[in-house]
Parts: C-alpha cells; sequence; structure tokens
C-alpha cells in the first residue's frame, strides 16, 4: 500500500487528481484498515468537490480509529463546509476530548466556538479536562489558550498561575503570563 501512496503523491505534484484517487483506492484495497490513507483519500475527494463522498470516507477512518483526534479534526472540517456546523462542533469537541494533545483541534474548535457563539462550552471541556488531568501541564496550557481566545485575561492569568505552580520552570507558562500581561 505504501508504493500506491507514493504513486498518490506524484499524481498530487502533477495535480491529477483523479489518479490521486485511483491509487488511494488502490492502496486501500491492499490494506483497507490504513487510516492515514483513508483520511488522504478524503482530502483528495474533497479537492476535487466530492464533499458527500469525502465525509463518508472521512467517517470511515473514525470508525476504524476512533481514538486518533486527528481522525474527528478532518470529518469536523468536512461538516464545516456542508454548513452542518453545529455537528462540526460537536465532532471536534469529542475529537479534542479523546485526544486532549490535539492542538489543531482545539484552535478549531476555539473557531467554532467564536462562530456559533458556543465559547462557555467550548470551555467547559477544557476546564474538564483540567479536572481529568490536574497535574498535566497541556491541561492548563489549553485552558489558558482557550480563555485568552476568548477574551478572558483575568481568568487566563489564573490558568497560567495555576500551571506555573505546577510546572514552575516551564518557559511556555512565563511567555504566556508576559504576553497576557502586555
Amino acid at each position: 500500500p505504501r508504493s500506491y501512496l507514493e504513486l498518490a503523491e506524484v499524481h498530487q505534484n502533477r495535480g491529477d487528481t483523479p489518479a490521486v484517487i485511483q491509487a488511494l483506492e488502490r492502496a486501500l484495497d491492499v490494506n483497507p484498515h490504513w487510516t492515514y490513507a483513508i483520511r488522504q483519500l478524503g482530502q483528495a475527494l474533497q479537492m476535487s468537490s466530492d464533499f458527500e463522498k469525502s465525509r463518508e470516507v472521512f467517517e470511515r477512518a473514525l470508525a476504524e480509529d476512533p481514538l486518533d483526534g486527528a481522525n474527528y479534526g478532518f470529518l469536523a472540517e468536512i461538516q464545516w463546509r456542508m454548513d452542518a456546523k453545529e455537528i462540526a462542533f460537536e465532532t471536534m469537541s469529542k475529537g479534542v476530548t479523546v485526544q486532549p494533545s490535539y492542538r489543531w483541534g482545539w484552535e478549531k474548535l476555539g473557531e467554532y466556538a467564536s462562530d456559533l457563539e458556543k465559547r462557555d462550552e467550548a470551555l467547559a471541556i477544557a476546564q474538564t479536562l483540567t479536572e481529568t488531568r490536574p497535574q498535566e501541564q497541556a491541561s492548563w496550557d489549553i485552558l489558558a489558550d482557550m480563555l485568552g481566545r476568548f477574551g478572558r485575561y483575568d481568568e487566563q492569568l489564573e490558568a497560567i498561575d495555576r500551571g506555573l505552580e505546577l510546572h514552575p520552570r516551564t518557559a511556555d507558562f512565563h511567555d504566556a503570563k508576559a504576553f497576557t500581561l502586555a
């Protein structure tokens, strides 16, 4: 299947999207459970403006590996493009819950929350992360980022200070505090 994936990359560089799709489908004929290739196929279908089939392919990737945040991210993005924005928000929420280290997912969740006026819901997800993983640096970093994204600077400083209490030598918290105060 790797050879077909490389062939798809060659076709991609040549701008031949139908050939990309064909090569990726052949890769999946060999290994139908390879989620990376499934996601690549979904992206190729998206580039060819076949959004419905792309959504189906991303759903397949998610079914194959429901613990990979990227699978939720790709599905949420196509849902958003298909104007199923509420569903996209829910999908991305699940993605960051399943894989809290999925930073791109948190960024997109923040964007979706702003557009849909669901800032409090997104913040609740980040706050739950600090409750379930209170000793992890990333939990407090994510919460601080989300609070800052939504202009809640006093609360952001509290989250940064909590992160500093737990991880005083982490430069990221010192930088975030300086940036927030500035």
